[in-house]
């Protein structure tokens, strides 16, 4: 696996929330074919799941490799899409991106 990383943070949305078993049932077969397919192509880093019995609007996270932020985004995307869910996303390389802390006060930089 190769690119920056992203968290694609998987929350519920009303359509799930108040779906079928039917619904629930299609939207859970979507998402597992999604996740495969994520890796296959060898995109999927690891995935965690809300704690069983959990009620809290957030179900689940994904860590993703991808070239940037856009490629990301079009994964959430197409994950929602299979899921039923919102999907957040985070880029998780983004401190080692960023622009370098200046030195505290008093401190010169050497």
């Amino acid at each position: 696996m190769s690119g920056r990383r992203f968290a694609l943070i998987l929350v519920r949305n009303e359509r799930s929330a108040h779906a079928s078993a039917a619904e629930l049932g299609r939207l859970t077969g979507e998402f597992a074919a999604w996740v495969a397919a994520l890796r296959r192509w060898r995109l999927l880093v690891t995935a965690g799941a809300a704690a069983e019995g959990d009620q809290g609007a957030v179900r689940g996270c994904l860590i993703v490799a991808a070239s940037d932020a856009l490629s990301a985004r079009s994964l959430a995307d197409s994950c929602s899409a299979a899921a039923g869910h919102r999907v957040t996303v985070l880029e998780l390389d983004a401190v080692a991106a960023a622009v370098p802390v200046p030195p505290a006060a008093g401190r010169s930089a050497a």
